[in-house]
């Protein structure tokens, strides 16, 4: 009878492990999860970033073009 005793405490402890394995697998994945979700967060922001100062720069371009431009058909017609 002690003999069925510890092959069920056994069994019940080797149980117990396999929950708790469990466990560490959900913790890992909901870490794996957090891990991806946070490095598509910096990615995105990234993207935004990289848009904005796109943007940025073209809008410069353009409002610096369209400036020069003017001031030079500017000078001509008082110089003519």
């Amino acid at each position: 009878m002690s003999e069925e005793g510890s092959v069920s405490s056994e069994n019940v402890s080797t149980t117990e492990s396999k929950t708790d394995g469990n466990k560490d697998d959900s913790t890992q994945s909901s870490f794996s999860l957090a891990r991806a979700e946070t490095l598509a967060v910096k990615r995105s922001k990234l993207l935004v970033l990289a848009v904005i100062a796109i943007a940025a720069a073209v809008m410069g371009a353009l409002v610096w073009f369209l400036i020069d431009n003017e001031e030079i058909q500017s000078f001509n017609a008082e110089v003519s």
